[in-house]
């Protein structure tokens, strides 16, 4: 018989119930448990940041506006902080970024830029040098990318546990969360997808630390702050990390791109009580195809290789230079003598260097036929060739999807040999990846050649391959 109108609502309301535990229990199932962090105690938790925001607010109106970079995973706001005298304007004056929280387990980024921030404003009026660089620049400032990942990292405030959490909050199809946002930008991802011996991960496992994601800038956080570097001319851009003690910049330049990146770098360094080390630099050779551990997907070198903002990652340290969870929660002590020592200087030049640094211009470069060899059928090592005329120094090709990996992105011009591909096993043919070719010349002007390539059916393998080419080239 039929069963009553109440009955009906009574066992809709226990079946919606289930559904919420099985949801529950699927979420909670899937997140590691805390763990013990030293001197977990004084570390910036979300609330303190939105704290300092609103009292900066409050008492530096003039000097400070906030707005939205966009949104998290769990669609919370991420703020953007816009820092210069906004009481005679802002055109014309040189921008730098600086932005901290990508990995919410990482504590010296977040309390070394809120105490920059806060000296800025507080300096102002009072500092020369200070005074100087905020009437003379627009300081960018993303205190916290990743706030989904902080907010779960420090879940329970009032104690000394952490969670140790780098990645930020995707619920993955294999009930792992998280991935790491830097290792989601376009550049090289999905370059080295062997055994990370560092990590003991590698960036294709969901379960890892360094999970790339399924696709480039699969994350609202990565896509968000890649559409704001592409929307601003940026001069510099400089992603704080810790505790690796060191400042790492792109690897592979061209000749005049070294020589103003070390000009970035020693100005950073020389103003430091112990300078840090940085990277080599490999001026004037082509990236190779092999295997690179930590070098794809970075922030920096996206931002550098395709918009030309001079980007680089700081690796914070603290003395005694820890690693492992000492060197990611070390004592707030530890933190105020690094700041002290190696960390409100270098922030200081950066924006004094980084304001000074080239900007991008409009491209004259011409970018011909793409030749790609052999066909790219799940499984193959594919190159592709450019034709490349008219005022040259470097190119960068980038892939925008994952059934084409460019494994070797970086080439001097003329080029000596083409850039190399690889297509995943998993591929399926006829499906289409975007790509794309910034060609630039010593100048700083970009060409851009955007353009799809589409996996091959096996039986195409003897056959010759063509891009399929959606736009001509962009001077931009």
């Amino acid at each position: 018989m039929p069963l009553k109108p109440a009955t009906r609502f009574r066992r809709g309301i226990r079946s919606s119930a289930v559904l919420l535990g099985l949801a529950f229990w699927w979420w909670v199932g899937s997140l590691p448990a805390p763990v013990e962090a030293q001197e977990r105690t004084g570390h910036l938790t979300w609330a303190d940041i939105q704290r300092s925001i609103s009292n900066w607010q409050r008492e530096h109106p003039s000097l400070i506006r906030v707005r939205s970079l966009g949104k998290t995973v769990e669609r919370r706001e991420i703020p953007l902080l816009e820092i210069t005298d906004h009481r005679n304007g802002t055109r014309e004056r040189p921008e730098v970024l600086l932005v901290a929280g990508v990995h919410p387990r990482e504590q010296g980024p977040t309390y070394t830029l809120t105490r920059f921030v806060g000296e800025l404003l507080k300096g102002f009026g009072t500092n020369e040098e200070i005074t100087g660089l905020v009437r003379g620049t627009v300081i960018w400032v993303v205190p916290c990318l990743n706030v989904d990942g902080k907010i779960h990292d420090m879940a329970d405030e009032q104690s000394r546990l952490a969670r140790d959490w780098r990645k930020n909050l995707r619920r993955n199809a294999n009930r792992t969360v998280g991935v790491d946002l830097n290792r989601n930008f376009p550049v090289r991802w999905g370059g080295n997808r062997l055994e990370d011996p560092e990590w003991r991960a590698s960036t294709a496992d969901p379960a890892g630390n360094i999970y790339e994601g399924p696709a480039p800038l699969s994350e609202p956080e990565t896509r968000a702050l890649a559409a704001f570097i592409s929307s601003r001319p940026l001069r510099a851009f400089l992603d704080l990390h810790s505790p690796l003690h060191s400042v790492n910049l792109p690897i592979y330049l061209s000749d005049t791109e070294a020589s103003h990146y070390t000009q970035l770098v020693a100005a950073m360094t020389s103003a430091q009580a112990t300078p840090y080390p940085s990277q080599n630099m490999r001026a004037g050779e082509d990236a190779p195809a092999m295997a690179r551990p930590g070098n794809t997907g970075l922030t920096y070198t996206w931002a550098y290789y395709t918009q030309g903002t001079y980007s680089l990652n700081l690796e914070l340290t603290v003395p005694g230079n820890p690693r492992g969870v000492a060197g990611r929660y070390p004592p707030v002590s530890l933190l105020e003598q690094e700041y002290e020592r190696n960390g409100r200087q270098a922030l200081l030049a950066f924006v004094q260097q980084g304001r000074t640094m080239p900007p991008r211009q409009r491209g004259t470069a011409r970018i011909g036929r793409i030749r790609i060899e052999p066909a790219p059928v799940p499984g193959a090592a594919v190159t592709l060739t450019p034709e490349v005329a008219g005022s040259a120094d470097y190119a960068v090709l980038v892939s925008h999807d994952p059934s084409i990996v460019v494994e070797s992105e970086f080439r001097m011009v003329p080029l000596r040999q083409g850039f190399r591909l690889r297509v995943p096993e998993d591929a399926k043919p006829g499906s289409r990846a975007r790509l794309e070719l910034y060609v630039w010349d010593s100048t700083r002007g970009r060409t851009v050649r955007r353009f799809t390539l589409s996996v091959a059916n096996p039986e195409a393998a003897a056959r010759p391959a063509r891009a399929a080419v959606h736009a001509g080239c962009l001077g931009q």
